[in-house]
């Protein structure tokens, strides 16, 4: 097994090489039983045929059906040949790109989240944890203030909308000041 994924195990849990393997093989378990499927459905219709056939020339002259069995078995083979070098071409570039795009993990993603990669040294201390707890302070006053203004502003449209509308001689509420003042309050929250 190579390797170069050590990271990467550790990680995930699992090895990206067997992990491609085992879909790799899973799909090639898969051609073979639709081969077996296409196979066994085709010999099955042609030996309806040959039955048919028997029955309306009465045995003179009616194919030899394990012939047409080797010809189906032949055939159902070069296609599942022709099908399964698609399918190895187009995986080794499901390999190449998997393993350049989806399977490399940085020291820093895995350091955040192994523990056994983690610094000690780079822990939280407790001036960081009081910070963040300010912050977080900050934050949670802000979202107040911004919903208390909010409610005020619904308030005050849903009491000026009435008179806005009479003066104007609209009947639809539906959009005018409600919407705007929505707007208004996602643009403080954005900022």
């Amino acid at each position: 097994m190579p390797s170069g994924f050590e990271l990467e195990k550790k990680f995930f849990g699992f090895h990206p090489v067997e992990f491609i393997d085992n879909v790799i093989n899973t799909v090639s378990d898969y051609i073979g039983d639709c081969a077996n499927s296409l196979e066994s459905t085709l010999v099955h219709l042609a030996s309806q045929k040959v039955k048919g056939e028997q029955k309306r020339v009465k045995g003179e002259d009616a194919a030899d059906f394990s012939a047409i069995q080797q010809q189906v078995h032949e055939g159902v083979e070069r296609v599942s040949q022709l099908f399964q070098k698609q399918i190895d071409r187009n995986f080794d570039k499901y390999e190449l790109y998997v393993f350049q795009n989806i399977f490399p993990v940085s020291p820093e993603v895995a350091c955040a989240t192994l523990p056994e990669l983690q610094d000690p040294s780079a822990r939280y201390t407790a001036e960081a944890e009081e910070a963040l707890d300010k912050e977080l302070s900050i934050v949670r006053t802000r979202i107040r203030m911004l919903r208390s203004l909010s409610r005020q502003r619904r308030a005050g449209l849903a009491a000026g909308e009435g008179d806005l509308c009479a003066f104007t001689g609209e009947t639809d509420t539906s959009f005018a000041p409600r919407d705007m003042a929505m707007n208004e309050i996602l643009l403080c929250i954005a900022r």
